[in-house]
């Protein structure tokens, strides 16, 4: 995974998407959705999300800086490259519901705002 965390051009394995083939984009989607998690990129980024004046961009650099690696483009993040799969894709492919299920698992892995933590604590 050293491509991810040391590389200045963040090279990807599928540089556009791959109607014709769903199948291969997923599987290579999959890899780069891998090399993004075992670094902790996401969950660090949806961290730095949190403050709501946070910009992506200010929010992924900031996300790289804890985590020791240079700043990958904006535009590689797994939950652009999964909704590109989810335009491109034919209506009819099988492939549609995979790629609308992992776009949607990162859309809606929003930061939960701090008030929600200290009244869950405070009900328990």
């Amino acid at each position: 995974m050293a491509w991810l965390s040391s590389s200045k051009s963040h090279n990807t394995f599928l540089p556009a998407s791959a109607p014709e083939f769903p199948y291969f984009a997923f599987y290579v989607l999959e890899i780069e959705e891998e090399a993004q998690v075992s670094v902790r990129f996401w969950k660090t980024l949806v961290e730095e999300l949190r403050p709501e004046e946070a910009t992506l961009e200010a929010a992924a650099k900031t996300a790289a800086g804890r985590l020791k690696m240079s700043t990958p483009n904006v535009n590689r993040l797994s939950i652009y490259r999964w909704s590109q799969a989810l335009l491109d894709t034919p209506c009819e492919s099988q492939m549609l519901v995979v790629f609308a299920k992992k776009f949607f698992n990162y859309y809606l892995a929003r930061p939960l705002p701090d008030s929600v933590y200290v009244a869950f604590c405070k009900a328990s």
